[in-house]
């Protein structure tokens, strides 16, 4: 498959983006630059990649070149507007990173104003799979996961939560590893002495904080 896309994949990005601080954000200029380098983008071809960013304040951000749009979280029409503006343009596909509270609207609901107007593909990566969702998550996700012609899930159990809480056929769901930047290996005493954490073990988690991710266990056990 990479032999057959290679060279000619064309994708929107849709999600936060830096400078805004975001973990998602991160996460997509992380992929778009690592896309990149895979095509070998110069100067020249540059347009192969588009990212759509959310804002959460009105001034926005000072973005990097490949942000070509920028939707107001809480602006319905700034949704209709980006659809109509990946519509137009030349790219295959859609990546969407998807998580409730990025999205203006109850729940994130004013994503679906994006979705309902695009004619192209679109992978949504889930960035949340609730397992016990409120009636208006579980309905906003359905929604999601129905208009999108693919869905990306970053753990194992999330599939099983999609199929059973949301229906989501087996077929249309696919796992991938959330990943990290190949960095290299350095002295950690440089970086724990910026954080006041000198001769102390540390242990690094992503995501969200919650009382049944077990990380008291880890804790427990060193």
């Amino acid at each position: 498959m990479n032999s057959r896309i290679k060279g000619t994949l064309s994708a929107a990005f849709v999600g936060t983006y830096p400078p805004r601080k975001c973990g998602i954000g991160t996460f997509t200029y992380d992929l778009v630059q690592h896309l990149k380098q895979l095509h070998k983008e110069d100067t020249l071809r540059g347009e192969s990649f588009h990212v759509v960013a959310l804002n959460n304040i009105p001034q926005g951000y000072n973005y990097p070149s490949e942000v070509d749009f920028e939707i107001r979280e809480q602006h319905k029409s700034d949704y209709r507007q980006a659809a109509e503006f990946i519509n137009l343009s030349p790219v295959d596909a859609i990546s969407l990173q998807h998580e409730f509270g990025i999205f203006g609207g109850k729940d994130g609901s004013n994503i679906i104003h994006l979705l309902n107007n695009l004619k192209k593909p679109v992978v949504t990566t889930l960035r949340t799979a609730l397992a016990n969702p409120s009636p208006s998550q579980k309905e906003i996700s359905k929604i999601v996961t129905s208009l999108s012609t693919l869905v990306v899930v970053l753990a194992n159990k999330a599939i099983e939560i999609l199929r059973l809480v949301y229906e989501v056929p087996h077929e249309k769901i696919l796992m991938i590893p959330h990943g990290a930047p190949d960095v290299p290996f350095l002295d950690t005493s440089y970086y724990k002495d910026q954080f006041q954490a000198e001769d102390r073990r540390v242990l690094l988690t992503f995501g969200l904080l919650s009382p049944n991710k077990g990380i008291e266990y880890a804790i427990d056990i060193i």
